[in-house]
């Protein structure tokens, strides 16, 4: 039960990162325009800090570590791609019980630093889009679409940002994003217009990107979220998603959506003997984080 709980916490927030050491979950969420962060115990949030105001009511916030600190990007009122760099540590999720605090009196008022695209100037998004995050030695890349329904991306690679389109031309307006690194290539995943999920991958480290379908289905209703994992022994991939008050499952290759149980003010409610369906499937967010970066590069 507990797995689709961290699932469904997970899918529910605005972003969010782990540790290096996989001790520590962070959480963003937006809160009347302001993005704020928490960090998960495993049991409760230990207190938040504010990232930035101003940002767009339900943006998504996915969430990086370089160089031991985050980095989080959104989007705001104006539909303009932002990225925010902490200003000083995250507080960590304290696992013990030292004391009961009313949590707004641990929250902390600093805002993160504002980080500048540099020569990619502002970068204007769909005023549905949502955003993603890939980390690897090639480089960040950030995720968005673009106002004229495309994918698009702006890159790191050690020195400015650039803007790279991506040739995914059938792609839902609001379609949630999800990334994930496979054997070294970053994979992007994707609702296309027929409500199937899709993934690019990057084979080559460089600017073309590769589709295919993940499974033969098609998702009913409205995907709200979306999440990748993968599974053990080489089981290949797995995404979960929420739809109308619906946790759902499409594994890699499969002809079958399922429906893992149902989510409620927030609370995750089984459905009847799917607890087996997670078997070989230990989801767990996916470490974004760098201890380095292969490029000298840094926002601070």
């Amino acid at each position: 039960m507990s797995q689709f709980k961290n699932i469904t916490r997970w899918l529910l927030a605005a972003g969010g990162s782990t540790s290096a050491d996989g001790k520590s979950t962070y959480y963003l969420y937006e809160e009347k325009n302001t993005l704020c962060i928490k960090p998960w115990t495993g049991s409760e949030f230990a207190g938040k800090s504010w990232v930035a105001t101003g940002v767009k009511s339900g943006t998504s916030a996915p969430c990086i570590s370089v160089n031991g600190k985050h980095l989080v990007f959104c989007v705001n009122q104006s539909d303009i791609l932002k990225c925010y760099a902490e200003s000083q540590k995250v507080p960590a999720a304290d696992m013990g019980d030292d004391d009961d605090d009313d949590d707004d009196d641990e929250d902390d008022d600093t805002l993160w630093n504002d980080v500048p695209s540099g020569p990619a100037g502002n970068i204007k998004v769909h005023s549905k889009s949502q955003l993603e995050v890939n980390i690897s030695e090639s480089g960040i890349t950030v995720f968005y679409q673009t106002p004229d329904g495309r994918l698009g991306t702006i890159v790191n690679r050690g020195k400015d940002w650039q803007t790279i389109g991506l040739q995914s031309p059938n792609v839902l307006l609001g379609t949630p994003l999800a990334s994930f690194t496979s054997k070294e290539k970053p994979l992007l995943f994707y609702l296309n217009d027929d409500n199937s999920i899709h993934f690019l991958t990057n084979d080559t480290h460089q600017d073309t990107w590769t589709d295919a379908p993940l499974a033969n289905v098609k998702l009913g209703g409205y995907v709200s979220r979306l999440a990748v994992s993968e599974g053990d022994d080489n089981a290949g991939l797995a995404a979960y998603c929420l739809a109308d008050g619906k946790l759902l499952m499409v594994k890699e290759s499969g002809d079958q959506v399922d429906v893992l149980g149902t989510v409620e003010k927030g609370e995750f409610h089984a459905a009847q003997g799917q607890e087996s369906v997670l078997v070989g499937w230990q989801w767990r967010p996916v470490p974004i984080y760098m201890d380095y970066v292969p490029y000298y590069w840094s926002p601070w």
